[in-house]
């Protein structure tokens, strides 16, 4: 009787496990979403040191700068 009992469950969890199975599968393969962009510095105020400009920026609370010639102009965007 025990083995019946032990040959029977056997048949049922392999025919469970033979219907879990759907024949071969296709893998596709995603490419990861891109890196978003950076937002753009605004620029703030800028002033004169000797014979250089410095141009402040502001992105996204953080203030950031660049030193540029006298007679240039600050770029409105960075």
């Amino acid at each position: 009787m025990k083995r019946f009992y032990f040959l029977s469950i056997f048949l049922i969890s392999m025919s469970v496990l033979n219907g879990c199975n759907s024949g071969p599968q296709t893998v596709v393969i995603v490419p990861p979403p891109p890196v978003p962009k950076e937002p753009d510095a605004i620029k703030k105020r800028s002033y004169l040191s000797g014979e250089k400009k410095v141009c402040i920026y502001s992105r996204m609370g953080n203030e950031e700068q660049i030193v540029i010639s006298r007679d240039d102009i600050c770029p409105l965007k960075r």
